[in-house]
């Protein structure tokens, strides 16, 4: 009876170790995953890059709130990031077997350390003596040089005010005594506007800009 009962035990652990690797065989698919789930966003110019390290191709995500993140696929294993405005919201990478993975993503913007005026990587310092001084409109700034005598002049224009939030018909004039150049600009947003200050950011497309004025 015992010889008997060790060979039936013999063939039921042979049947589970066949059975378990067809069904390894039939059922190939893998777990989605990336390689940070929880992100912090500090700058609307510096997207985050994500890695999808394990999934089944197919790769596509969304967004809770684009109004605080906008996502990305791109060279089919990459996630980016990009921030729009502060808060707090969900991303939701999907797989072709619709496995998903959901990233947990909070946008608080750091405001600079002092006042810039910065467009296409060139800084213009300003309310310094030996700078550009600066006039704050309804709906525009104003950088003026003060110093040198091509008294040259920056003016970042939009309408809708300084509130928080995307403004329209934005454009960036640069004038001097000789020549005016007018950049239509495609996008312009007021990140903050309170007691610390106006943070604006502005770009055409293809070219970016920021603006810090502290708030005195």
């Amino acid at each position: 009876m015992n010889k008997i009962l060790k060979f039936l035990l013999a063939i039921t652990l042979v049947a589970g170790v066949v059975w378990s690797c067809k069904k390894d065989v039939n059922d190939p698919l893998l777990r989605l995953q990336v390689d940070n789930t929880e992100v912090m966003i500090t700058s609307i110019n510096s997207p985050v890059v994500l890695t999808i390290t394990s999934g089944n191709g197919g790769y596509s995500v969304s967004s809770n709130d684009e109004g605080v993140v906008t996502a990305e696929i791109s060279d089919e294993t990459s996630v980016i990031l990009t921030a729009v405005g502060e808060g707090t919201t969900r991303i939701f990478v999907t797989d072709s077997e619709r496995r998903s993975v959901a990233i947990e993503v909070t946008v608080a913007f750091t405001l600079p350390d002092s006042e810039i005026f910065i467009w296409n990587g060139a800084v213009t310092p300003f309310d310094t003596p030996d700078g550009y001084g600066i006039s704050i409109l309804s709906s525009s700034i104003a950088l003026t040089d003060l110093v040198s005598e091509e008294k040259k002049q920056i003016v970042l224009s939009w309408n809708g005010g300084f509130t928080v939030g995307n403004k329209t018909n934005g454009s960036l004039m640069m004038l001097t005594a000789e020549d005016v150049e007018t950049v239509p600009l495609t996008s312009v947003k007021i990140l903050r506007a309170d007691a610390s200050g106006h943070y604006i950011v502005f770009g055409d497309g293809t070219r970016s800009g920021e603006c810090f004025v502290k708030i005195n």
